[in-house]
Formats: C-alpha cells, sequence, structure tokens
C-alpha cells in the first residue's frame, strides 16, 4: 500500500501475484493498522474519488483470512456494491470495475 504521501507504509506489505500464502511475507509482522487511521480519511477518499474517479477497484482483502474484508466498512461496502460490479476473481482478490450505467454515490462513504 502506498501512504498519501506517495511512499511504502512501513505496515503494508505486497504479495506478487500467483502467491500463495496468505499474510506477510516471510520476516514481517501481520500488524493490525486500524489504530492508525487519520481522522477525515472518509471525507478524504470521497474527495479523491470525486476528482479522480477510479475506473477499477482491486479488493485484495476478500480471501479467507483477510484482515481488512469491505465488510468491516460498511459506507464502503455499500459505494463498491452500488457503484461496481465484480469483474474478476483471483487467490489474491476481486477486481471491481465501475458500472458506467450507476450514477455517482459518493455520498455513502460519508457515513
Amino acid at each position: 500500500m502506498t501512504s498519501a504521501h506517495g511512499r511504502d507504509d512501513d505496515t503494508a506489505w505486497r504479495r506478487p501475484a500467483g502467491g500463495t500464502e496468505p499474510g506477510p511475507p516471510p520476516g514481517q509482522l501481520a500488524v493490525d493498522t486500524r489504530a492508525r487511521i487519520v481522522p477525515g480519511s472518509w471525507e478524504n477518499l470521497r474527495e479523491d474519488f470525486a476528482k479522480h474517479e477510479p475506473t477499477y477497484i482491486v479488493d485484495a482483502e476478500s480471501g479467507q483470512g483477510a484482515r481488512y474484508p469491505v465488510g468491516q466498512f460498511p459506507a464502503f461496502r455499500e459505494f463498491l456494491t452500488k457503484e461496481y460490479k465484480p469483474v474478476a476473481q483471483t487467490a489474491e482478490g476481486v477486481i471491481y470495475k465501475r458500472d458506467p450505467t450507476k450514477s455517482t454515490q459518493l455520498t455513502a462513504l460519508l457515513r
């Protein structure tokens, strides 16, 4: 994951495509980072999406053992299900594509 400042977050990790083992790579601790969510994050996301509406969203926390499944974030889950449709599912997650027939419902992220 990349922080808002464009650098890798020290608690985030990436798994190469085709990786089969859940969790962080060997030698890195799995850290719960929810306590580090900055106040105003949903507002910042809503504003960013309003300016730069993403065509695709990748949910890399959808499999078994996911630490942050989208269901833990009701406003984002609602936005995702109303505005996007799943187009692919891999071992690494679900890829959603913006449904062009939908109107923007960014207000769901404010809840």
